[in-house]
């Protein structure tokens, strides 16, 4: 008697090829890299209205006023006269 030499079949190796897809397909959609980048980008224009909301903090305790309101006296006040060069 002939050994017959043990090999996959052609169905086997599809069916085989075919679930890894599908699995491939579902970690595609679990790790979704569109949401990530999202909300990286979300997270970065938080700290930059962060850093905004602050400097107009430091802008309103230095000049004790928000921008546009400046009276014309506190104007004058702060107005700086620069002689410059003919």
């Amino acid at each position: 008697m002939l050994k017959k030499e043990q090999s996959f079949t052609l169905i086997e190796l599809l069916i085989v090829i075919g679930i890894l897809a599908i699995l491939a397909v579902v970690v595609v959609l679990v790790l979704n890299p569109a949401q990530f980048m999202k909300q990286a980008r979300d997270t970065k224009r938080l700290s930059e209205l962060q850093t905004i909301n602050k400097a107009l903090g430091q802008y309103l305790t230095d000049g004790k006023t928000y921008l546009g309101e400046m009276s014309s006296t506190h104007f004058l006040d702060r107005l700086c006269f620069r002689d410059f060069p003919d």
